[in-house]
């Protein structure tokens, strides 16, 4: 099963092999759609 990998953290968005692709695209504009997450935001702010 192919999958994205979003670190909770920083919000970094990976794909682990080629047949992830499709995954992390659809992952990765979601993320940019959602915008900021508070926990970025505070980990920013330090």
């Amino acid at each position: 099963m192919a999958e994205a990998f979003v670190d909770d953290y920083g919000g970094l968005v990976t794909s682990r092999k080629p047949d992830d692709l499709p995954a992390f695209c659809a992952k990765l504009v979601e993320e940019i759609a959602e915008g900021k997450h508070s926990r970025q935001a505070r980990a920013k702010a330090n």
